[in-house]
C-alpha cells in the first residue's frame, strides 16, 4: 500500500499500539520461559519485559493538540506507536531460591498475565480489521 493510504487507513487505528503490545507480550512469554528453564542455574539473573510503564508515559503526553478530558476516553493512536518493549535484567535480590532470584510462583503468574494480555490484544486487532472491512465494504 502506498504511504498516503497507509497513513490514512492504518495509522489512525489502534494497530500500531496493538503491534507493540503483541510484541511485548510475546517477548514476556519468552522471558518467563527462559527464567523457568534456568530456575536451578547458579547466578542466573531473571529477565523481565517493561512495556506498560512506557506505554502509560507515552499516553500521558499530549500530541497534536489533543487532550484526553476523561481517563476512560481512548487515546489518540499515534501517541503510542513509538513504544517498544524492553527486556531488562531484574537485579533485585529480594528473593533467592538457593541458586538465583527466580521465583516459580511469580513466573507462573507473569506467564498467565502475558497469555491473557496477548489474547486480548489479538482480539483487539481482529476487531479493528472487522471494523475496517465494514467501513470499506459496508457489509459484514
Amino acid at each position: 500500500m502506498d504511504r498516503i493510504g497507509d497513513n490514512l487507513l492504518f495509522r489512525r487505528t489502534l494497530l500500531p499500539l496493538m503491534h507493540g503490545a503483541l510484541n511485548a507480550y510475546a517477548m514476556r512469554q519468552k522471558a518467563v520461559a527462559n527464567n523457568v528453564s534456568n530456575i536451578e542455574t547458579d547466578d542466573y539473573t531473571r529477565r523481565e519485559v517493561h512495556f506498560e510503564e512506557q506505554l502509560r508515559e507515552a499516553l500521558d503526553e499530549r500530541s497534536e493538540g489533543l487532550a484526553r478530558t476523561h481517563p476512560r476516553h481512548l487515546p489518540h493512536p499515534a501517541e503510542a506507536r513509538q513504544v517498544e518493549p524492553e527486556l531488562v535484567l531484574d537485579e533485585e535480590q529480594d528473593y533467592f531460591n538457593g541458586h538465583n532470584n527466580v521465583d516459580i510462583d511469580r513466573e507462573m503468574t507473569e506467564l498467565s498475565r502475558a497469555i491473557l494480555s496477548y489474547r486480548f490484544s489479538s482480539r483487539s486487532v481482529r476487531g479493528t480489521f472487522r471494523a475496517l472491512r465494514l467501513a470499506i465494504t459496508g457489509q459484514r
